[in-house]
């Protein structure tokens, strides 16, 4: 977490838009403008470089680990060329840019897809503080709804004990409905134990799932 306080965060912003402007707007060729102006930049993306780190963390388990850290970076320039002094707080509009970048990137990596009207059933039908892209015909709550929730549902459950992990992967793979006995005679073929452990079983899960996604729901926050 950097130390940087808000007026800090706001003053340094406030140069660096400053700069951008003249470049971008007043089309200035003065060296010492970009000199200063890259300089500035270079602060930035260093000094808010633990807002990357904070949205990446969950994903530490990820093969891609890595490559989610560079493709937040790169929202978060994108977040610097875009933002606007007093059109709303920088570290909304940051988590905004590297928050989507990171969700998407991880959600194509993770191996197990789930319909997000599935994911109602496990976890609290919450939306995220933090904004979403807005997909075609989707409204900017169910944007955010599929694209944050997915995510941690994914990587909830590879956090599941074998078996709970397995009844899980099972039961939502067969798309039937939630309470289809058919889903559940299937499972309990296949991994050979009885209906009652199998429904048990999922009931932990659905539990350990929900306590798990509540958890896991941090808040930044800034110290001055």
């Amino acid at each position: 977490m950097s130390n940087i306080t808000l007026d800090e965060a706001e003053e340094l912003l406030s140069e660096f838009v400053g700069l951008r402007n003249k470049i971008k707007i007043k089309k200035s060729k003065s060296k010492m403008v970009h000199y200063k102006y890259n300089r500035c930049k270079l602060l930035c993306t260093e000094t808010f470089d633990y807002i990357v780190k904070y949205k990446v963390r969950k994903y530490r388990s990820f093969s891609n680990y890595e490559d989610l850290l560079q493709d937040g970076r790169v929202a978060l320039i994108l977040a610097l060329n875009s933002y606007k002094v007093g059109r709303g707080c920088w570290f909304w509009w940051a988590n905004h840019y590297v928050g989507t970048k990171v969700s998407r990137e991880a959600n194509r990596h993770s191996i197990i897809k789930i319909p997000i009207k599935k994911t109602k059933i496990i976890l609290p039908y919450k939306v995220s503080q933090l904004p979403i892209i807005i997909d075609e015909g989707k409204s900017a709550l169910e944007s955010i709804e599929i694209s944050e929730s997915d995510t941690r549902v994914h990587t909830a459950i590879a956090k599941l004990p074998t078996l709970q992990r397995r009844v899980v992967e099972m039961f939502f793979e067969v798309g039937g409905n939630a309470h289809g006995s058919s889903s559940i005679s299937k499972i309990c073929d296949e991994l050979k134990i009885s209906k009652k452990d199998c429904q048990k079983v999922l009931v932990m899960a659905k539990r350990d799932l929900k306590k798990y996604l509540e958890n896991d729901s941090g808040i930044f926050n800034l110290h001055k």
